[in-house]
Formats: structure tokens, sequence, C-alpha cells
């Protein structure tokens, strides 16, 4: 069950990571910079997006 538990955080953190890119680059497209907070850890990751132009 632990390494279910490691397997899935690991997962999900990729996920989120990739969102985070994604959301950036659609920033830097429309011209503007995108500002991220991150809080948390691991599993209970989360952040905050913003896209000042």
């Amino acid at each position: 069950m632990i390494v279910i538990g490691i397997i899935f955080a690991g997962i999900t953190s990729f996920f989120l990571e990739n969102k985070i890119d994604q959301l950036e680059q659609a920033c830097e497209k429309e011209g503007g910079k995108a500002k991220i907070q991150k809080s948390g850890f691991i599993i209970t990751t989360s952040f905050e997006y913003e896209c000042e132009k």
C-alpha cells in the first residue's frame, strides 16, 4: 500500500507540473508574465495562478 501511495503521489505531482507549464506557456503567448505560487507538499500541493499582461 505504501508503494501505491508513493506512485500515486509521483503521478499527481507530474501532472500538476505539466499543467503549470501549460499555463505559463499560454500566458507568455498572450504577451503576459505568469505569476504562480505553489504551496503544500506532494499530495497536498496546490497553486495560485495569475497572468499579468
